[in-house]
């Protein structure tokens, strides 16, 4: 978490809180599309929300 949080505030120019509450809803939404058996999502997922590479999926598991 605290490598997205950060990236979020340096780039983003985030408050840590905001930060944070982006990381957690970001994180259930793509815990949600797994459970649902809709993994192919998390990459557009990460994209839309954060605009981050899939490879940032290793900082939400």
């Amino acid at each position: 978490m605290k490598e997205i949080v950060n990236i979020l505030m340096r780039r983003d120019g985030d408050s840590r809180e905001e930060a944070v509450r982006r990381y957690k809803e970001t994180r259930a939404m793509i815990n949600e599309a797994c459970a649902d058996g809709r993994e192919y999502e998390v990459e557009d997922i990460l994209l839309d929300e954060l605009g981050l590479e899939l490879d940032y999926i290793w900082c939400f598991i």
